[in-house]
């Protein structure tokens, strides 16, 4: 499924055949300039550099406590193939840093969609949920949802 393409910068996966759309990127970009947050152009195009699909929605929240923190809440993709994105992005000095949370819903079995994701080595389970881990740091969080698998990916840039 194209949703496992839009988790690439968390899963550091390349594929060369699927590229996200520009205009998506663009139009994160755009949010986050019209809230008067720039500087953190490199760190945007990263988190969305494999938006698709039909649609993206993204809100812009901004911190009053903190003029150098914001957070950028969207989705994207088409109908069975989506994606929630959170990312919190940080600007120390010249530098922009991120926190990442996506969320995939699966139609797979939790048992089947982890063994589709190969990088990722079983941690634990902890109540209902199974943790993961990948080399490059990324966590995946597995849950069984209804016949199918809510899976949430994890990712500190700061770290």
């Amino acid at each position: 499924m194209k949703f496992k393409t839009a988790l690439l910068p968390l899963l550091f996966i390349s594929s060369p055949s699927f590229s996200g759309n520009p205009e998506f990127v663009a139009f994160a970009l755009k949010q986050a300039h019209q809230q008067g947050f720039n500087g953190c152009d490199a760190a945007i195009k990263k988190v969305y550099e494999n938006a698709g699909g039909s649609d993206i929605r993204i809100n812009v929240t901004k911190h009053s406590d903190n003029p150098n923190q914001f957070t950028m809440t969207g989705t994207w993709g088409s109908k069975g193939d989506s994606v929630f994105s959170n990312a919190t992005l940080f600007k120390v000095g010249s530098q922009c840093k991120y926190d990442l949370t996506s969320i995939v819903q699966s139609s797979k079995s939790c048992m089947a969609y982890s063994k589709e994701m190969s990088a990722f080595d079983y941690v634990a389970e902890t109540g209902d949920y199974i943790w993961m881990k990948n080399s490059g740091g990324v966590n995946m969080l597995l849950h069984p949802a209804g016949t199918g698998c809510s899976a949430t990916f994890t990712y500190d840039q700061k770290a």
